[in-house]
C-alpha cells in the first residue's frame, strides 16, 4: 500500500521520538499506579482507568499515518475551517442534552459511548488559526496595531465561551499562548506589552469575581488555615511529594492515592509520582519534559531559519502548549499557582487531553519531515550548482 512506502521514507526524529517513548511509557505506570483505588472503588477494576488511556493511545496511533503524511501547508490552509470548527466546539458544550456538567462545569460534551472535552481540541485548532494569521499579515503585524484586532476579536469569543464553562484555567492558558505567537509571528513590544497588561487586569479581576476563585486564592495562599476544606487538595499534595524524600516509597506504595488526595489520577498524578519516585524519579521526569520541549523549540528556530516562516511558527505554538500545560500542572501541585484544573500531559488520565497531546507530537514529527526535506533539496540544489560552475570552469 502507497502509505505504508510513504511512511518508509519518512525522517523520523529519533532523538524527540525516544524521548516521546520514554515519557509515554512512564505516564503510563505513573496513571496504572494512581488509579489503582479509584478503579477497585468506583467500577471494580483495578486497571479500568488505564485501560481507557491505552485505548485513547491505540486511537492515537490509529492517527499517526493520517497526521504524518498531511502535509502542513494544508494546516495553514485550512486554518479558517478549523477556527471555525473549534468556536463551534466551544458552543455544543452549552446545547442541551448534549453538554456534560460535572463540578459545577461544563466542559464536556458526551456522545454516548465517549465523553469528550472540546476545549482540548478548540484550542488546538485556534492556537494553528493564529499561526496562520500571523503568517500571513506579519508586515500588518509588525507596522500597526490594527493588525492585532481580528485576532483579539476571536481571542474575545474563545475566552468568553471558556469563562462561561466555567473553565479559568484553560483562558489563561490560551491567551497566554496566543498572545506568544503573536509576539513571535512579528508583532510590536509595545502593542504586545499593552495587551499583556490589559490580560493580567482581566485575570485579575476574574480571580476576584466568583467565591470558589477566591477560596482557592486564599487556600493557595495558607492551605494549612483550613487543610479539611479549602486548603485539602493542595495540603494532601504536599504531603505526597514531600514523602517522597530522595528515591520515593517505591512504586505502587503511595498513601496520598488512597483516596486521601483528591483527583489522584488526572490533576494531580505528578504529586503521586514524586512520592513513589522520590526526588530523583521527579528530576528525572523533568529532565525528560525540558528535552522534550527544548527539541520542539529548537526544530522552530531551525525552520524559520530556513524560510520555513509557519512550520516554526507552528513547531513553537505546540511546544509552548505542552511547555505551558506542564509548567502549570507541577505548579499547582507543589503549591506555586492555586488550583487550576489543567491536566499534566501524558500522565493524567483524560482520553481527550491525551489524545491532543499526542497529535500536537505527531504533527511536530511532520514537521521535522519537512524541513529535513527542505534542507536535504537545498543542499542538493548547492551541490549541483556547485558542479556545474565547476565544469564551466
Amino acid at each position: 500500500m502507497k502509505i505504508f512506502e510513504d511512511l518508509k521514507t519518512f525522517n523520523f526524529d529519533w532523538i524527540l521520538l525516544t524521548i516521546f517513548l520514554a515519557i509515554i511509557g512512564l505516564g503510563l505506570i505513573a496513571l496504572a499506579s494512581a488509579s489503582f483505588a479509584f478503579g477497585v472503588n468506583e467500577h471494580a477494576d483495578a486497571y479500568y482507568y488505564l485501560k481507557n488511556q491505552m485505548l485513547a493511545l491505540v486511537i492515537a496511533l490509529i492517527l499517526f499515518p493520517i497526521i504524518a503524511l498531511t502535509p502542513i501547508k494544508n494546516y495553514e490552509k485550512s486554518s479558517l475551517i478549523l477556527l471555525i470548527a473549534g468556536i463551534i466546539l466551544l458552543v455544543l458544550v452549552f446545547v442541551p442534552g448534549l453538554g456534560q456538567t460535572r463540578n459545577g462545569s461544563t466542559r464536556w460534551i458526551d456522545l454516548g459511548i465517549i465523553t469528550i472535552q472540546p476545549s482540548e481540541v478548540a484550542k488546538l485548532f485556534i492556537g494553528i488559526y493564529f499561526c496562520s494569521y500571523a503568517y500571513r499579515h506579519q508586515e500588518k503585524l509588525r507596522s500597526t496595531f490594527t493588525g492585532l484586532l481580528r485576532p483579539l476579536g476571536i481571542l474575545i469569543i474563545a475566552g468568553g465561551l471558556l469563562l462561561k464553562e466555567p473553565d479559568f484555567g484553560s483562558f489563561l492558558v490560551l491567551s497566554s499562548i496566543l498572545l506568544a505567537v503573536l509576539y513571535v509571528g512579528g508583532a510590536r513590544y509595545l502593542h504586545m506589552s499593552l495587551l499583556f497588561i490589559g490580560l493580567l487586569s482581566l485575570s485579575y479581576f476574574l480571580a476576584f469575581s466568583e467565591g470558589y476563585r477566591i477560596d482557592r486564592i486564599t487556600s493557595f495562599l495558607d492551605p494549612w488555615a483550613d487543610p479539611f476544606d479549602t486548603g485539602f487538595q493542595l495540603t494532601q499534595s504536599l504531603m505526597a511529594v514531600g514523602s517522597g524524600g530522595l528515591f520515593g516509597l517505591g512504586l505502587g506504595n503511595s498513601v496520598q492515592k488512597l483516596y486521601y488526595l483528591p483527583e489522584a489520577h488526572t490533576d494531580f498524578v505528578f504529586a503521586v509520582f514524586a512520592e513513589e519516585f522520590g526526588f530523583i524519579g521527579t528530576v528525572l521526569l523533568l529532565l525528560l519534559f525540558l528535552s522534550l520541549i527544548t527539541r520542539i523549540l529548537f526544530l522552530s528556530s531551525k525552520a524559520i531559519k530556513q524560510g520555513q516562516y509557519f512550520h516554526g511558527l507552528l513547531s513553537f505554538f505546540l511546544g509552548i502548549y505542552l511547555a505551558s500545560s506542564i509548567l502549570l500542572n507541577i505548579s499547582v501541585t507543589i503549591g506555586l499557582v492555586p488550583t487550576k484544573g489543567l491536566t499534566l500531559p501524558f500522565f493524567s488520565y483524560g482520553r481527550s487531553s491525551y489524545i491532543v497531546s499526542m497529535v500536537i507530537i505527531f504533527v511536530v514529527f511532520r514537521i521535522f519531515h519537512e524541513v529535513e526535506r527542505h534542507v536535504l533539496i537545498q543542499r542538493t540544489q548547492k551541490e549541483y550548482r556547485q558542479t556545474l560552475m565547476g565544469k564551466v570552469q
